[in-house]
């Protein structure tokens, strides 16, 4: 859409977002910048993040199959004390339904066809993590704020908060808010094309 929009052929990205995410994209059009994606891509990414716990889906969002239901009772106090153990630098196994690559094949295309794989752990950091909101209920809802690494799988984090609390959760919806200093209220919407445009001449 990009390419046509603004009629240049060399356009990327700095980094994909989960299908049920939304937020901010970063992206290069035209050789001067796409050679800085790398330096994007390495740059730490902020998350809001609305979880269910109690309940567990094939995906670990919204869009999978649920494999587990275990209403719980979980306090707001749980949550904070838990939260702190987060931070840092940690090793984090992604979800099976994921793009991460295992001898050449996506770990989703194992997932569908119902093969088992070895995922192996790999270290991530999480720079800030904050509790927004919470709602108690037979499934408890928090809104979390992250700020992480590159390779860092959200809905993996929210799958091991939920465990640290004696239960299982998904990442009901995501939201990327920021990509370094870029953030959501500077960037513009796909839809906007006349503004994109304007955007990128601008910039030309």
């Amino acid at each position: 859409m990009l390419r046509k929009m603004t009629q240049v052929k060399k356009v990327g990205h700095a980094g994909t977002l989960d299908p049920f995410a939304s937020g901010v994209l970063i992206v290069a059009v035209g050789k001067a910048f796409t050679r800085q994606i790398s330096h994007w891509m390495n740059t730490p990414k902020t998350y809001q993040v609305r979880c269910v716990l109690g309940i567990q889906t094939d995906t670990l969002d919204a869009f999978g199959k649920i494999n587990s239901m275990q209403p719980i009772t979980v306090t707001q106090q749980q949550v904070l004390d838990v939260l702190p153990q987060f931070v840092g630098e940690q090793w984090q196994t992604p979800p099976i339904f994921s793009a991460k690559k295992i001898e050449g094949k996506k770990l989703y295309d194992y997932a569908r066809k119902g093969e088992e794989v070895a995922i192996a752990p790999h270290l991530v950091t999480v720079h800030e993590l904050r509790l927004l909101n919470f709602f108690q209920h037979e499934f408890p809802i928090i809104d979390l704020e992250i700020k992480c690494s590159k390779g860092t799988y959200v809905r993996s984090l929210i799958r091991d908060i939920a465990a640290k609390l004696g239960t299982v959760g998904y990442a009901k919806n995501l939201i990327r808010t920021a990509i370094g200093d870029v953030t959501l209220s500077r960037s513009v919407s796909l839809s906007d094309a006349d503004s994109i445009r304007q955007s990128f001449f601008t910039l030309a």
